[in-house]
């Protein structure tokens, strides 16, 4: 049987490191290839050890410093590498600070060679046993509503890495298998966790529940995982809401008109929440609207047509201490089109400008 891959992700470097030394003591058989860019070489810095020490140093130059090319030029290879070798348990798969494991396990469970074992992805040898990300307990709560960039934290994951910091260690937490936090942390915090986090997946605090046969049993969920970070989702959503934490759903089966909309953009995006999912434009009647984001730090782009009928259905979480949710939909609503616009105009509007082209490009560009 092919030794399952563990994939770690966090965005505290020390968090990180501590969870892998952790998890290379549960599992003394595991080997741990740890990748780490360097973002002032564009070079991508790979350690591979097991319990008698390090195996093997490479430093591998990238054409571009980002994550896309780290796991197609070395991460890949060297899992299906490793995971060819007879001689380890588990692989242990600590991805660079602030990376996804997304790609990995796309990469894993859509190509052409894999096929569906005991739950998780199995692609040129590679089996994803389950995604972890960790936590420090201490600083999570501010961690996922802060405005500060990774560059700010001296974080970034690549040179350029523009990202949130909240935006990123939320969107770990969501795609993750299991979140483990690690210390003592806030209820705010704790509840905040709990309401971004799959509910199918794992949250436990210093690994309690989390045993070596479980994890190298397959824990991952690949469906589940892409289910539930789609831009568009159809099916019924848990809103969680306790005396730390609020769940919005922003949804309408109309258009929403793109000046109100553009109006409306700095009350939706900005404050200490989280907000994503996908809106429909009258302008840009068959295409997909994204927005994506968290603590003012959020991206809004076009996501290729939509596939069935369109909609508009932003979620977002937030902390009840400093963050109104009552306002963030009053704005919402606002931008939906009124009985008499949809009566005089229709769903599809003809227009080649419509003020939104900063964020989603010339319509034109669209059709």
């Amino acid at each position: 049987m092919t030794a399952p891959t563990l994939i770690l992700t966090g965005i505290d470097p020390m968090t990180v490191e501590s969870a892998t030394a952790s998890l290379q003591f549960d599992l003394p058989t595991a080997v741990v290839v740890a990748h780490r860019i360097d973002r002032n070489t564009n070079a991508l810095l790979r350690t591979v050890s097991d319990i008698s020490g390090v195996l093997e140093t490479e430093r591998i130059d990238l054409d571009h410093a980002c994550p896309s090319c780290a796991v197609r030029e070395d991460i890949i290879p060297t899992l299906s590498r490793l995971s060819e070798v007879d001689r380890w348990g588990a692989i242990i798969a600590q991805l660079p600070i602030g990376a996804s494991a997304l790609q990995v396990c796309r990469v894993c469970a859509y190509e052409s060679s894999s096929e569906q074992f005991g739950g998780t992805a199995v692609s040129d040898g590679i089996r994803i046993g389950g995604v972890l990300t960790v936590v420090d307990g201490e600083s999570a709560l501010r961690d996922l509503t802060t405005g500060d960039t990774l560059e700010d934290r001296s974080l970034p994951t690549f040179r350029g890495d523009n990202r949130g910091v909240a935006e990123t260690l939320a969107a770990l937490v969501e795609y993750a298998d299991a979140i483990t936090v690690l210390g003592d942390i806030d209820p705010a915090g704790a509840d905040l966790i709990d309401a971004l986090r799959r509910p199918t997946s794992r949250l436990t605090r210093d690994w309690n529940g989390l045993d070596s046969a479980t994890l190298t049993g397959g824990i991952h969920a690949h469906v589940l995982a892409e289910d539930w970070v789609a831009e568009v989702r159809r099916g019924q959503l848990p809103l969680p809401q306790t005396p730390h934490v609020w769940t919005l759903e922003l949804s309408s089966d109309r258009p929403l008109d793109p000046g109100r909309f553009a109006a409306a953009m700095e009350q939706l995006c900005c404050g200490t929440h989280r907000i994503r999912g996908c809106f429909w434009l009258p302008t840009r009647a068959d295409t997909v609207c994204v927005m994506d984001g968290a603590a003012g730090q959020v991206s809004i782009g076009a996501h290729g047509p939509w596939h069935g009928r369109p909609l508009n259905r932003l979620v977002a979480t937030g902390i009840r201490e400093g963050s109104d949710a009552g306002a963030l939909r009053a704005a919402f609503e606002q931008c939906r089109l009124t009985d008499s616009e949809l009566a005089q105009h229709g769903t599809h509007w003809l227009s080649l400008h419509d003020g939104l082209e900063p964020w989603l490009g010339a319509i034109h560009d669209l059709v």
